[in-house]
């Protein structure tokens, strides 16, 4: 090893000064590691194209997670063949209406005030508009 490759903490243990010969490896794909693909690897160059590889990889995966779309619903885990399945179809068709949502507040509100009221339309048109 080099001693460019040596700084790197990851490098290991300096090599033994016994040659590596054909009665050091168990198979040919050690010896390929060993002698080619690791130098390869720890080189400059290889590291470079390594973390630039990385780096795609990693934006690519956020892209992708980026692009998909939450299409749950719980009725795709009911058989076609039972009643909820066939009262929430024909609810779905004729009764579009969406899910239902409460909100809650903190304290004693006077809902009598208008001020209160054009409070509660401001939001309730942010959430329209949402």
């Amino acid at each position: 090893m080099t001693a460019r490759q040596r700084r790197y903490p990851f490098q290991g243990d300096k090599p033994t000064p016994v040659e590596a010969g054909e009665e050091n490896f168990a198979s040919g794909t050690q010896k390929f590691l060993q002698t080619k693909y690791a130098k390869l690897v720890t080189s400059d160059t290889g590291i470079k194209y390594i973390l630039i590889f990385y780096a795609l990889y990693i934006g690519f995966s956020i892209y992708g997670c980026s692009q998909i779309e939450v299409n749950f619903k719980t009725s795709y885990f009911i058989s076609d063949n039972a009643y909820i399945k066939q009262y929430l179809d024909r609810s779905e068709k004729y009764y579009k209406s969406g899910d239902t949502i409460n909100f809650y507040t903190d304290g004693v509100q006077d809902f009598s005030k208008q001020q209160t009221q054009d409070e509660l339309n401001a939001l309730n048109n942010k959430i329209i508009n949402c």
